[in-house]
Order: C-alpha cells, then sequence, then structure tokens
C-alpha cells in the first residue's frame, strides 16, 4: 500500500466533529479505527448525528448558528432520512434525501443568544432514522445536549 493511500483510507474513517467541513483544530474529524478495522464493512449501517458546533465567532451581539451534522457512516449511499431537531419544546423535522459514503451535511438554526445566556440554558435533541434500514448503531442515531454560556464575572475596579 502506498502512503497516499493509507492516508486517504484514514481520512475516510474519520467521524465529523467541531465545525461543519475541515477546520483549524480538528481538522476533518476524529479518527475511528474501528471503522479502519472493521472485518465485514458491508455490514456497516450506520447514519450518525456527528456533533453538534455553536459558532460564537461573531460575539453574542447577534443571532448565534448552531449546526447540527449529519454523517454517513455507511458503506454505501443512502437516502430517505429523517432529522428530528428539538430546541427546548419545539421539534423540527427534516427529510435528507441523499448522503454519498462518509458525507456529512449541516443544518443549521439561528438562536437569540438569551436564551444561551439564561440560567437554564438550551435544551437540544437530535434524531436521525433512516426510513429504509435499520442501523446497526443505533447509539449514533441521537444526541442530547444543554447549552448555557456562563460570562464571567466583572472585575471590579479600584
Amino acid at each position: 500500500m502506498r502512503i497516499r493511500e493509507a492516508i486517504q483510507i484514514l481520512l475516510d474513517h474519520t467521524h465529523d466533529a467541531g465545525a461543519p467541513d475541515a477546520d483549524e483544530h480538528l481538522g476533518r474529524g476524529i479518527l475511528h479505527i474501528e471503522r479502519i478495522l472493521d472485518p465485514d464493512p458491508s455490514q456497516r449501517y450506520d447514519i450518525a448525528i456527528a456533533d453538534y458546533y455553536l459558532d460564537l465567532k461573531e460575539g453574542l451581539d447577534q443571532l448565534v448558528p448552531l449546526s447540527i451534522s449529519v454523517q454517513n457512516r455507511r458503506t454505501q449511499w443512502t437516502g430517505n432520512l429523517e432529522l428530528n431537531v428539538t430546541l427546548d419544546d419545539q421539534t423540527d423535522t427534516y427529510t435528507l434525501n441523499h448522503l454519498n459514503v462518509g458525507e456529512v451535511t449541516n443544518q443549521q438554526w439561528l438562536l437569540d443568544p438569551k436564551c444561551l445566556l439564561h440560567p437554564d440554558g438550551l435544551s437540544v435533541r437530535a434524531t436521525v432514522k433512516s426510513r429504509l434500514f435499520q442501523g446497526t448503531r443505533p447509539e449514533n442515531n441521537r444526541k442530547a445536549s444543554l447549552l448555557r454560556i456562563h460570562l464571567p464575572e466583572p472585575t471590579p475596579s479600584l
């Protein structure tokens, strides 16, 4: 095996994490060695909620983008997926029609920073399921988090 082929295998078996697409902190994601060593990858049916990403680079003076990434970790393309996202008590459902092998798609919401600064935070729950097959890793089909931003107390001036 050539070095380029080995590198491509590693890149093809990352789990998306952090900011959508490649980023300065996590590159193309987190290497998942189990996927590389899988003795029978033809049996892998894994659609995953890969990560949430709250983009705070523009600060809290305007709406804050929240991206939820869905990744096809299967060995073939898939489609007809249902993504359900609940922000606090409001649920929205989306249909994802097509994801190639390893492909990641992102759905984005613009959040009022007040809900992130509130002591109760913002509850985020996401699930994805295929209408065509049962996944082999159902634990990857859901993710729940509480998003809350704590600002440091101002330092008293003397």
